[in-house]
C-alpha cells in the first residue's frame, strides 16, 4: 500500500467519506494550492543524521542583491532544512542537519563560509528535541 493510499484511507475514516471522495477533495486542495506536497517524515537519527544545528547568519550588507545571492546558493544545500529571514540583529536563521559535529564543521567551512556575502555566523547545537510538529494549528482559522 502506497503512502498516498494509506493517507486517503485515514482521511476517509476521519471524515466519514469514501476513499474516492477523499481523493477528489485532496486533489482539489492540491490544485488550489492549499496542499503544497506530501512527505513521509523519516527518523533522521536512524538514518545517521543525528546532529542538528540552528545557525544565525548576518550578511555583510543585507541589500536585495546579497539576499538573493545568499538564498540562491542556499537552495542547493540539502543540509539546510529551513532558511528563514528573521528580525533583529541577524538576517537569517537556518536549521541544518548533518551526521555529526565533524560533518557540520566541514559543511560550515567548505560550504557555508564560502558564501562571500556572509559577515557573521553563530551556531547553536540542539541537545534534545522536546517537540516537533508538521501540523498547523487549524483550530485558529
Amino acid at each position: 500500500m502506497t503512502p498516498r493510499l494509506r493517507w486517503l484511507i485515514l482521511q476517509q475514516k476521519k471524515v466519514g467519506l469514501s476513499t474516492l471522495h477523499c481523493w477528489r477533495r485532496s486533489k482539489r486542495l492540491e490544485e488550489i494550492g492549499m496542499i503544497r506536497d506530501r512527505a513521509t517524515p523519516l527518523v533522521r537519527q536512524k538514518l545517521g543524521l543525528g546532529f542538528e544545528v540552528f545557525t544565525a547568519i548576518k550578511l555583510l550588507l543585507p541589500n536585495k542583491a546579497n539576499i538573493r545571492k545568499f538564498e540562491l546558493v542556499l537552495a542547493d544545500m540539502p543540509e539546510v532544512m529551513r532558511c528563514a529571514t528573521v528580525t533583529g540583529a541577524i538576517d537569517f536563521m537556518l536549521r541544518i542537519v548533518t551526521k555529526d559535529m565533524h560533518s557540520y564543521n566541514d559543511f560550515l567551512r567548505e560550504e557555508l563560509l564560502s558564501i562571500d556575502v556572509i559577515s557573521d555566523v553563530k551556531s547553536r547545537s540542539m541537545l534534545r528535541e522536546s517537540k516537533e510538529s508538521h501540523r498547523l494549528p487549524l483550530h485558529l482559522i
